[in-house]
């Protein structure tokens, strides 16, 4: 049996990713750019809910990636994906989308906590697509991840 004993929200950023270096995309097609394992006695959904003005919204959202002449452009998704790398899309949206806005709620892209749950040595994964080859230069100033998720500590 799995007992919550503690659900908190986090932002999950590159250094979480483990993204360290460049990464090379293949165009027309999906790549993973990086990803989080969950930690042990953790369970994690993708997205927090927070409640603003009685209202039921989701937390700023925003992930940047640029190779050496500007930002990309394509699609990143977030993929929840076990330890033997089954995954499960959870969300989809243009580089445009991603990056809206940092803190502009207006204009940001907001994400509601996902009701899956990506379990311990699961893993929380990025994928892009980009119509030709590109290449993510991961320490590029504007290169960034922010990804709200919310964090539920378990006992089994």
């Amino acid at each position: 049996m799995t007992v919550v004993t503690n659900r908190y929200q986090k932002t999950l950023n590159a250094t979480d990713f483990g993204l360290t270096a460049d990464v090379s995309l293949a165009g027309g097609k999906w790549t993973l750019v990086c990803e989080y394992v969950v930690p042990a006695q953790q369970e994690i959904a993708v997205g927090a809910t927070e409640v603003i003005q009685g209202g039921a919204t989701g937390r700023p959202a925003y992930i940047r990636f640029d190779d050496t002449s500007g930002q990309l452009t394509g699609k990143i998704r977030i993929v929840v994906a076990d330890a033997n790398d089954q995954g499960q899309v959870v969300t989809e949206h243009s580089t445009a989308e991603w990056s809206a806005s940092e803190t502009d709620r207006n204009s940001a892209l907001l994400l509601h906590e996902d009701l899956r749950r990506a379990q311990q040595d699961s893993k929380i994964q990025i994928w892009m697509y980009v119509a030709a080859d590109k290449t993510i230069d991961y320490d590029d100033a504007d290169v960034k991840i922010s990804l709200p998720v919310t964090v539920y500590t378990v006992r089994r």
